[in-house]
This record gives C-alpha cells, structure tokens and sequence, in this order.
C-alpha cells in the first residue's frame, strides 16, 4: 500500500513540471517600427541556446520553444 501512495505522489509531482516542459510552436512578424513594414532575413534564436530560425520575405517566423524561454531577435543596424 505504501508502495502505490509513493507511487501516485510522484506521479502527481512529476506531471506539472513535464508539462512546463513542454516545446509549442511559437510564430510572429518582425516589423519595422518606424514604417511598419514587414523586415525579411531577422534572426531569431533562443537565448542561451543554439536554436533559431530567420523571417521570411513577409517578416514572419515559426520557432519551437518552451513557455519559459526568451527569444532574441536580431538584425544589422538594430539593438537586438
């Protein structure tokens, strides 16, 4: 009895923190701010990771990442 009570409470400890884990696919659109015109070619990577992906002719970009990971945009002549 002791056994299935440790059991289900590492279960139940454990589930919450796998979900955090999770990856979803996250997608947005680089613009600019002074023309709001769509910027093709920005990198965009996961900070502290080697993860990363670049927009598109339309600004647009798909990453997959975690609800706790912060994402770098980067472009020549912008502050990232």
């Amino acid at each position: 009895m002791k056994k299935i009570l440790l059991f289900t409470l590492v279960l139940l400890t454990i589930t919450p923190l796998l979900t955090l884990a999770q990856k979803k696919a996250i997608t947005g659109i680089v613009t600019d701010a002074a023309s709001n015109a769509p910027m093709p070619g920005v990198s965009v990577h996961i900070k502290g990771s080697n993860l990363g992906t670049s927009t598109n002719a339309k600004g647009i970009y798909t990453i997959s990442a975690a609800a706790t990971d912060e994402l770098i945009i980067s472009y020549t002549g912008y502050k990232p």
